[in-house]
């Protein structure tokens, strides 16, 4: 009965990423600039989205997903069948114990990554599900700012991204 209960909570976050995937990928923490770790990093908004990073030299990435409404208030970046999977396991999640839906709403806004070194200041992001997707190449970094070109699924975009104090702050102006 128990494991039926779990069911629902591993599958959300199994989806969303939150799980970090388990297989060990070589990184070499002085293949990256020392100024890009433990900041989290805002990036300038982009085709709806407003995501902030956070890079740990144990070869861990964080992201929180963030996007800009039309009036420049961030909101947090649930939609569609995903987002919808998630109030529904939240709300019946919070039928049991008070206050773990907001738990479970607060896991699905970050996804975790593991990190592999494919370069100088190039990285490769791992998630459980999809695997190595993604990567990114860090073009400049300074103390408060940092460009990147990210390659997802054969497309090629180019970022730039601010230091700010929390994971909380995204950058909608």
């Amino acid at each position: 009965m128990k494991k039926i209960k779990l069911l629902p909570l591993f599958f959300t976050l199994s989806l969303t990423s939150c799980i970090a995937p388990t297989t060990n990928y070589y990184f070499d923490s002085s293949a990256l600039s020392s100024r890009i770790y433990n900041k989290f990093w805002a990036m300038e908004p982009k085709d709806d989205i407003a995501n902030i990073m956070q890079i740990k030299p144990d070869g861990s990435a964080t992201l929180y997903r963030y996007s800009c409404d039309k009036f420049n208030n961030y909101k947090t970046k649930n939609k569609g069948n995903l987002g919808q999977l998630v109030e529904y396991i939240a709300n019946q999640a919070e039928q049991k114990q008070k206050g773990s839906g907001d738990l479970i709403r607060e896991f699905v806004k970050i996804e975790r990554y593991k990190l592999e070194t494919i370069g100088a200041n190039e990285i490769k992001l791992h998630a459980i599900i999809v695997g190595g997707f993604s990567s990114i190449k860090f073009n400049t970094v300074s103390h408060k700012h940092l460009t990147a070109t990210q390659n997802i699924l054969g497309i090629t975009k180019n970022f730039k991204y601010t230091a700010v104090p929390t994971a909380y702050t995204p950058k909608c102006s």
